[in-house]
């Protein structure tokens, strides 16, 4: 796969930005279209692309980039909302967020045992998209063990 990347990263080295030219390479790669990367560009989007372009190389190459986010083992655990991003946490851990106004409640159906919790500090979205990635990207207890 990382050739497939590799040439579709060169296709696009005339963009302006290497790092969102990459970010256009792996949607291609992957098949997902990569228009709000294309046509959007506040800071809240530069930042998310950032976000996927990191969580995209991750060491156990199981993050699908998709349009509705970021996903592990099929699980849905990151994405953004208007500028915020948004990310799948245990429940205690979203509490704890969320009782510290480090994030905001974020009302989400059809995913019992987890709380979506709105962070707005751009600077902490990382930290809490890698949380997010290995709290939905572990397998079931009993599943793979």
């Amino acid at each position: 796969m990382a050739t497939r990347i590799d040439d579709a990263r060169r296709s696009l080295a005339i963009a302006h930005e290497p790092a969102r030219a990459f970010l256009v390479a792996i949607c291609v790669a992957q098949n997902v279209l990569p228009r709000r990367v294309i046509l959007e560009s506040s800071a809240a989007t530069r930042a998310y692309d950032d976000l996927v372009l990191s969580m995209s190389v991750d060491q156990d190459n199981d993050v699908l980039v998709t349009s509705d986010g970021l996903r592990a083992r099929g699980r849905l655990f990151a994405f953004m909302d208007g500028n915020d991003l948004v990310v799948a946490l245990p429940e205690a851990r979203a509490r704890d967020l969320i009782q510290r106004a480090v994030g905001y409640e974020f009302e989400a159906t059809g995913h019992p045992g987890r709380a979506w919790v709105r962070i707005r500090d751009r600077q902490l979205w990382s930290e809490l998209a890698r949380e997010a990635h290995e709290y939905v990207g572990e397998p079931p207890v009993g599943g793979d063990s």
